[in-house]
């Protein structure tokens, strides 16, 4: 399947019908700027190189003159606040030159009277530096290679816009690809952009100068890249804008870059009555992200006349409709039928550069611990302990939020898509869990007529099985604590659901016969095989010779990426935890032999600070 890419040439053909054109294909516009307007936007984008020079080398006496790239080019590149891909980022040394950017830029773009037909635009906008000095070819994800700026993770809706500034272009520049189709399977983000060029055929150069002559207006079906010819700089300008007017193909949006794009009404304030600011300072660092998901510094705006603070990394309702569907790849009817309303939607908080720090020593700390309880021991006394306590407190009354687990009153602190963050709403990590159970029951659950949870705790899923599934499946909990057993009786009277409750124990398989699995059977498991430790081949083996369909929300060890810290940390307090060994790793091998069959795989990026607890493995005998 394709991308209607005829729909979007239309769009683009009435988006700029009313501007005078210099150039103009099917997905490119190129709109003149006027000599005055050009040299306003390289005074801006000189005098904050110029801050950021004068921040970094204090000792260095550095002037402003016409020639000012010529004769600080070699310093200019060495500037401590370029990323990998040429971002020339803001730092608090640098934020009042930053700001007045910003405003020119907005007063100049303004005057292609294209504003009223724009519905929100990236923000802040970029200032590029590139060079033949700066050696990326080797990243995987380097713009010198051809790619859509969807596999960086914009939105498939947005409009590129690029302005150059300053260089030799013909030397360093960029290029742009038109395509014959697009498959709609690579609208997503791309962790390296040859997987995405291999897929497509038919990729032709189109033959556009990159200069300073006008705006140019690209679709992001359009592929571009960067080249260099010379150790010189290059100096522009790119953002990109999400327009009114909406076609079937602008699908895409990736939840972590919502935050960076903001109604024109709102550009307009900043320099006036908003600014950007933030904590970081020059020499401070910027984010490495495997994943451009956010922006390379942490960042905020202040209301001036209020003299208020938001952080502009917080998104309000962040784990919503949108976010949910796309996470656990549900249709409008399967997310309807699972959330009735729109109400499920959390809020929290991105941690700051110093905050994440914190949070990094002490997982450090927590890792080098010498008593930290390890699994895959047949030691249930913390588990009768934890279990019977729940079970005390609902001796005189059940209800739902006293099955809670203990443990997670302890996590302010949460990994989610690679990020450390911590709540706004209340209790976050216990209601999230909830409606990550719900969706992996309703979505799983519900093709057989047998249901088994294996470690069910204090049945705080056991309880959402019986609330929302159909009424002729049959439940089954399980648990190696006898405490369980008590509470799952509770709530098999508070859900008028007949509940069978058994002690099983996942390592000796003591009482397996009691759970009945067979090929009719959801067998279902909420991080609790992470208990097995490297213990989990006797059971791996009956599962797959009994043929249920076998449902994990688990660590998964292989899921992790050697070449981050944030992976590297949560890696080694798995491996110091003996939590769930290379579980994936051996059905892949029983894949192979042709005994068992992988039906779905999701990272779903969440956990607490320490490891990922929901990881998805969909499975079955064969």
């Amino acid at each position: 399947m394709n991308v209607d890419l005829k729909s979007r040439k239309k769009r683009m053909s009435l988006l700029f019908d009313d501007i005078k054109l210099i150039h103009t294909d099917d997905l490119i516009k190129v709109c003149k700027i006027t000599e005055k307007s050009l040299d306003n936007l390289k005074d801006a984008v000189m005098f904050y190189i110029w801050d950021c020079l004068i921040s970094s080398n204090p000792n260095t006496k550095i002037k402003i003159s016409e020639n000012f790239f010529d004769i600080n080019q070699n310093i200019i590149k060495n500037l401590p606040n370029i990323t990998p891909n040429g971002l020339v980022v803001p730092k608090k040394e640098n934020l009042m030159s930053f700001n007045k950017l910003q405003k020119v830029i907005f007063d100049e773009f303004s005057k292609n009277n294209i504003n009223e037909n724009i519905d929100r635009v990236q923000f802040p906008i970029n200032v590029r530096l590139q060079s033949g000095s700066f050696k990326t070819e080797e990243r995987p994800r380097a713009s010198t290679k051809k790619h859509t700026d969807i596999w960086a993770g914009d939105p498939s809706g947005a409009i590129i816009v690029f302005l150059h500034l300053y260089g030799d272009y013909e030397k360093i520049g960029i290029d742009f690809f038109k395509t014959e189709q697009f498959p709609k399977s690579l609208v997503k983000t791309l962790d390296d952009y040859d997987y995405g060029n291999n897929k497509i055929d038919g990729i032709k150069e189109l033959h556009l100068k990159y200069d300073d002559s006008g705006w140019i207006f690209v679709d992001p079906f359009i592929l571009h890249q960067t080249f260099k010819k010379s150790d010189g700089i290059r100096i522009s300008l790119d953002f990109r804008f999400i327009p009114k007017d909406k076609v079937d193909s602008d699908t895409f949006e990736d939840e972590n870059r919502k935050p960076y794009f903001i109604s024109v009404k709102e550009w307009k304030n900043f320099g006036d009555s908003k600014i950007l600011a933030t904590e970081q300072g020059l020499f401070g660092e910027i984010k490495k992200n495997s994943f451009t998901s956010s922006y390379p510094v942490d960042i905020f705006y202040k209301e001036i006349l209020e003299n208020e603070n938001k952080n502009i990394l917080t998104a309000d309702k962040f784990i919503g409709e949108k976010y949910i569907k796309e996470k656990f790849n549900l249709s409008n009817q399967q997310y309807f039928e699972i959330f009735r309303n729109k109400e499920n939607l959390l809020e929290y908080k991105v941690l700051t550069s110093q905050e994440r720090d914190d949070v990094i020593k002490s997982i450090l700390e927590k890792i080098n611990l010498k008593d930290l309880r390890i699994s895959g021991e047949n030691n249930n006394d913390v588990w009768e302990k934890g279990w019977g306590e729940i079970l005390d407190s609902i001796r005189h009354g059940f209800s739902p939020e006293k099955i809670m687990p203990q443990y997670f009153d302890h996590h302010k602190i949460m990994r989610l898509d690679g990020k450390f963050i911590t709540e706004i709403s209340d209790n976050f990590v216990y209601k999230y869990d909830q409606i990550i159970r719900k969706v992996v029951l309703k979505k799983y659950a519900s093709s057989k007529s047998k249901l088994v949870e294996l470690g069910c705790g204090t049945g705080s899923g056991t309880l959402l099985a019986a609330l929302d599934l159909d009424e002729n499946i049959n439940i089954t909990a399980s648990d190696w604590a006898i405490s369980s057993l008590p509470i799952l009786k509770e709530i098999s009277k508070f859900t008028c659901r007949d509940i069978n409750a058994v002690q099983f124990n996942m390592l000796d398989l003591n009482g397996w016969d009691s759970l009945s699995i067979d090929e009719d059977t959801t067998v279902i498991s909420f991080h609790a095989l992470e208990q097995l430790g490297n213990n989990y081949k006797k059971l791996l083996s009956r599962l797959c010779k009994n043929k249920p369909l076998c449902v994990h929300l688990e660590p998964i060890y292989e899921y992790y990426n050697n070449e981050n810290l944030f992976d590297t940390l949560a890696k080694n307090y798995h491996k110091k935890r003996n939590y769930l060994g290379k579980y994936l790793t051996d059905i892949k091998l029983l894949e192979k032999e042709g005994k068992a069959e992988i039906l779905e795989e999701i990272r779903i990026g969440f956990g607490d600070r320490y490891h990922e607890a929901y990881s998805l493995l969909v499975w079955k005998g064969k």
